[in-house]
């Protein structure tokens, strides 16, 4: 077989749930000229059982390390020119290889990343609003600062030259900082970051009201510390963009100012979305 155009890596950690909807959605492409790869990160739930009755080639990990290494273990196995990758929550519409693949012929893209559908794959409030945030922080600058990595496209030439995902202090098995990071390498080598609207998956986000305010101070927590790190803290970061940090830090100030004030509310605070 020849060289397909898009090898698509799928990192796996315990995701037997998602992952045959995931697999099933890609085989169902309009858009043939692809191989998938599953990269089953020592999952104890059966994940590998449902790559091995598909299509897809497995890479197994015998300890879990992470999604970073676990990306680079599969553009390792990957053919194509172009990698892609994307998570086992994730959905692909049918013709989402083809929108990729008019996007490389009509403008030599050689680095791009897509979003998020606005509507999530389980279709709750949580999940919806996530989704939608993530859409619009994602998309609304043409020239972006950051590709997610459950949507990104790159050349494996450039891919290889960037030296892929990185583990480190911020970007280790925590997942939350690895593609950011990426991103800003890319754009330190003069790279032009873009994000297609038209490029979307829909995603499983899991979340109900506890999840989705732990997630949202989780992620805040590492991208701070990554932001902080690089000197990027008021640089306008894909989902950690200037206007929310500019609303966390007045929420901030406003609660301070609550609690220093006579007779201050000490419950009833609301929470960050």
């Amino acid at each position: 077989a020849g060289r397909p155009l898009f090898s698509i890596v799928i990192p796996v950690y315990n995701a037997a749930e998602t992952l045959p909807e995931c697999l099933a959605s890609i085989y169902a492409s309009t858009f043939a000229d692809f191989e998938v790869i599953v990269v089953d990160d020592a999952s104890s739930d059966g994940s590998a059982a449902v790559a091995r009755s598909s299509p897809a080639a497995l890479v197994s990990l015998p300890v879990n390390q992470g999604p970073s290494l676990a990306r680079n273990a599969g553009a390792e196995r990957a053919r194509g020119r172009f990698l892609l990758f994307t998570d086992a929550d994730c959905l692909f519409e049918k013709d989402l290889l083809d929108r990729a693949r008019r996007r490389i012929e009509e403008e030599g893209a050689a680095l791009f990343g897509g979003t998020y559908d606005p509507r999530s794959a389980e279709g709750n409030f949580y999940g919806d609003f996530q989704a939608l945030y993530d859409f619009y922080h994602e998309t609304k600058d043409p020239c972006a600062n950051y590709l997610a990595a459950h949507l990104l496209v790159i050349e494996m030439d450039l891919f290889r030259r960037v030296a892929g995902f990185h583990r480190g202090e911020f970007v280790g098995r925590d997942a939350g900082c690895e593609d950011l990071d990426l991103s800003y390498r890319l754009k330190r080598l003069g790279c032009r970051l873009s994000v297609y609207p038209e490029l979307r998956v829909k995603h499983y986000f899991g979340f109900g009201l506890f999840a989705s305010l732990r997630n949202a101070a989780k992620k805040s927590y590492l991208w701070a510390q990554f932001l902080l790190a690089e000197k990027l803290l008021f640089s306008d970061a894909g989902v950690g963009s200037t206007e929310l940090k500019a609303n966390a830090a007045l929420a901030l100030l406003l609660l301070f100012g609550a609690g220093a004030g006579p007779g201050a509310v000490t419950d009833g605070v609301p929470g960050s979305g």
